[in-house]
């Protein structure tokens, strides 16, 4: 037999693989990000990676978790992030305190802004001002207590100095005189941040406060009509977000005929009157409805609210009717512990009310659907519930906290194209997976492999890939990532904002361009531009 194919297929000597065009160096590094050296495995056994790749990936993926790190375990973190690439550092920085377009969180930005103070102070002097347009006034007030201090003083000073003279003018002025602390405030912090201003300013206390009350009548406060009982001057129509959810009881209270009407009229549709609701996270408004039953692996909901059904039908729409995602929620018991050591939110709040939301915007077969898992996987479907309530009662009757069993979901789809004989096309395009990310161990297939990488090829045994997989953080304690790539595409996100929704439904393949393609929106240029030009100057 002459097996001539065999011989011209060795004749060149190629009997390894091609190289990739890789230096020994580049080979080592990504080596080092495969298993079994990049390995994590979760708090229930399933395997996965330590990292993506990329830091700036890991990151991102953790912010929910970030709150809960100790100060040195998020320097660490972010400083790995900046050593990557230190100008998409400081666009994510800005993109994780970004509230109307980004994740909106507060805490983690002023712990790592207070180090980059000291780290970077050059660059940290040149994005101050424009914290304030990202968040608020009061993110800047951590810095009083670094190097940069004086740099605050003169910001505010400036400002002050542009809101006094459009007050005389009558011209609107900036929010600036709301977030300054007052000398006799009830927070210990706060004290300690109105003194340094005080001081900084070169003001004695009764100028201030004469300063701040005059400056604060000018805004129209809902809190200043509050504290002097001018119930009936409030403007509902200008309430803002937090201040809805916060004091609409207070509102029903003390002005019950006006607020009465107002909300009869938002749930009329009347021309004219609207609900500021955009800065709210869906989990803000959810836990508000329920309290924790017991030992907290349950809840009780709270009687019928009209206020928090406006602001959750006045949520804004991050989706657009997207199609042909499924989403599937954890309901297991790690799902039932405090996102944060200072909140009485709990994780599978946040689920149920990220599930809900994404539920009722999508279109296609998966409107007002969407699948729970623990032990076993259960689909719910909200489209007969009249009212948020109902929603979050079905929602959290469909959750069970026994375990949690991914592989199962994985399965039971795959089982049901099997059965019915479906095209690829058939499947959901994407799966978004809202969790904590610490699976149960495999119990079929490979358990010495990172999970998801084994499902792709018991999917591909019976012809099938594995639809985009989204991953969306809500409490990893492990930070393992599932998987690090996927032939129709991987999303590695976090958070608690409907922001993110732009890299749920991104085009993008791989999690790293995921990511770019949101730090690289026009609302991050200006922080681009600033840093080229230091960079640009230093050299």
């Amino acid at each position: 037999m002459q097996n001539n194919f065999i011989k011209d297929f060795v004749a060149d000597g190629e009997l390894y693989l091609k190289p990739k065009g890789l230096n020994f160096a580049e080979a080592v590094k990504e080596t080092l990000n495969e298993l079994p050296y990049n390995v994590s495995i979760s708090e229930n056994g399933a395997i996965g990676y330590k990292s993506s790749g990329h830091v700036l990936v890991d990151i991102n993926y953790m912010t929910s978790s970030l709150r809960k790190k100790t100060d040195k375990e998020l320097i660490n973190l972010f400083q790995a992030a900046y050593y990557e690439n230190p100008m998409y550092a400081w666009k994510w920085l800005f993109f994780l305190r970004d509230i109307r377009g980004g994740m909106g969180e507060r805490d983690t930005f002023h712990r790592i802004i207070k180090y980059m103070a000291d780290f970077r102070p050059h660059e940290m002097t040149l994005f101050i001002p424009y914290i304030a347009e990202y968040g608020r006034y009061d993110d800047t007030w951590v810095l009083l207590d670094t190097q940069l201090n004086s740099i605050v003083i003169k910001m505010i000073n400036a400002q002050l100095q542009e809101d006094i003279k459009n007050y005389t003018e009558d011209k609107p002025i900036s929010l600036l005189a709301k977030w300054l602390p007052k000398r006799n405030a009830e927070s210990h912090i706060s004290r300690h941040y109105a003194r340094l201003i005080i001081e900084g300013l070169e003001l004695d206390d009764k100028t201030y406060n004469r300063m701040l009350v005059k400056l604060r009548k000018k805004l129209n406060l809902v809190e200043t009509f509050m504290c002097a009982n001018q119930w009936s001057a409030i403007d509902y129509n200008s309430v803002p977000s937090k201040a809805n959810l916060l004091y609409r009881n207070a509102f029903l209270k003390h002005d019950p005929e006006r607020r009465q009407q107002y909300l009869e009229d938002l749930a009329n549709g009347k021309e004219g009157v609207k609900i500021n609701a955009s800065t709210n996270f869906p989990h803000d408004i959810v836990h508000q409805y329920v309290t924790v039953d017991g030992y907290g692996w349950s809840y009780k909901l709270k009687k019928y609210d009209e206020t928090l059904e406006q602001l959750w039908k006045n949520q804004k729409d991050t989706i657009q009717s997207a199609e042909n995602i499924m989403v599937i929620q954890d309901g297991s018991g790690s799902m039932y512990q405090p996102i944060d050591r200072n909140s009485s939110v709990q994780a599978e709040e946040v689920a149920t009310a990220l599930s809900i939301y994404f539920a009722e915007r999508c279109s296609g077969q998966f409107n007002n659907k969407f699948m729970t898992f623990g032990n076993r996987p259960r689909f719910v479907d909200i489209s007969n519930c009249q009212n948020l309530k109902e929603k979050i009662q079905i929602t959290l009757k469909n959750t069970d906290c026994s375990n949690t069993n991914i592989e199962r979901v994985f399965q039971l789809l795959l089982d049901t194209a099997v059965k019915n004989n479906m095209k690829q096309s058939d499947l959901p395009n994407t799966l978004l997976m809202i969790s904590d990310m610490e699976f149960d161990c495999m119990t079929s297939g490979r358990t010495d492999k990172a999970m998801f990488d084994e499902f792709a090829k018991e999917y591909e045994r019976y012809g099938y890939k594995l639809p985009r997989l989204v991953f969306w953080n809500i409490c990893s304690r492990t930070g393992t990532i599932p998987v690090r790539e996927n032939a129709n595409g991987v999303a590695l996100v976090s958070g608690y904002s409907v922001n993110i929704m732009n890299m749920v439904l991104s085009n993008e393949l791989d999690p790293y361009k995921c990511l770019l393609k949101q730090l690289n929106t026009e609302r991050y240029q200006i922080i681009e531009d600033r840093f080229k030009e230091l960079e640009g100057k230093s050299k």
